[in-house]
């Protein structure tokens, strides 16, 4: 494998484990840790709203993938990885 091709695996790699902390930090309700991640990463508005680092759009209550699909109140603090988050529209209907 070429050094480019370990690099890029490695991001990947990195990335996820970041996202499920983020996510595990969020479900035990870590409030200075997702206080933090609120404005620095994600920069969240007053209202609560906000835009992930791949487009997915979140608020209490009603979220939208990265390709503009209702989500509901999604347990998630960002689309990446998941599993409905790139899908498309005739997909999405299918599941």
């Amino acid at each position: 494998m070429c050094d480019e091709k370990r690099l890029a695996y490695r991001v990947d790699e990195l990335e996820e484990k970041l996202t499920d902390l983020i996510d595990y930090v969020y479900s035990i309700g870590a409030k200075d840790v997702i206080d933090y991640i609120d404005k620095a990463i994600y920069k969240v508005s007053e209202d609560g709203t906000y835009r992930d680092e791949v487009d997915g759009y979140h608020s209490p209550g009603d979220c939208y993938s990265p390709k503009g699909h209702y989500c509901g109140d999604c347990t998630k603090r960002t689309c990446a990885h998941c599993d409905f988050a790139y899908l498309e529209e005739e997909e999405w209907e299918d599941e």
